[in-house]
């Protein structure tokens, strides 16, 4: 899985003056630019749709607000250390199992990824994964608690059955 890191940048404007002590009672600021409920609240500035705004009184200024939505650099990206070079389907383990087992696979791209159980007929009796899945080593456990004792097949198939593979397992209670 790719990580990607952003550096956000924001350049805050916040400049006031006072010549006694007073409160500004802040509102918010219309989408018609200038238009404010405050007669003595403007819109000043706006870019993208951060904006900076001024409120005065006669004692007070205050003027606030983004002059820059959003600069973003990239830093770093991560790319996956251990991205296998095939795809594969490990034997499960415990094996004989009793009712809990971890069953692991490798993917070597991002794929659809479909696991299945099926038991000695064939019969699909559960679905562990059916999704989307990033490169890497993925493991999945199945706790088979509410079936019988026997021999069950595991199968991975990838996007389209470009990859397929098969597996036998054994619940013993």
């Amino acid at each position: 899985m790719k990580k990607i890191f952003l550096i956000t940048t924001l350049i805050w404007i916040h400049s006031f003056s006072l010549s006694q002590n007073a409160k500004v009672n802040w509102y918010s600021f219309n989408a018609g630019f200038g238009n404010t409920t405050n007669q003595n609240t403007k819109v000043v500035s706006v870019v993208d749709q951060s904006l900076i705004g001024s409120s005065q009184t006669a004692n007070v200024k205050i003027e606030s607000g983004f002059l820059s939505p959003f600069s973003t650099t990239i830093v770093s990206v991560n790319e996956p250390k251990d991205v296998p070079k095939s795809f594969s389907l490990l034997q499960n383990f415990p094996n004989p199992f009793n009712p809990i087992t971890t069953i692991k696979f490798s993917l070597a791209k991002s794929t659809f990824v479909s696991l299945k159980v099926y038991n000695i007929v064939g019969e699909e009796i559960a679905r562990l994964v059916s999704e989307e899945l990033q490169a890497g080593n993925h493991q999945v456990i199945w706790n088979a608690d509410g079936f019988a004792s026997g021999v069950y097949f595991y199968r991975l198939q990838t996007e389209e059955g470009k990859f397929t593979q098969v597996k036998k397992l054994i619940l013993l209670k």
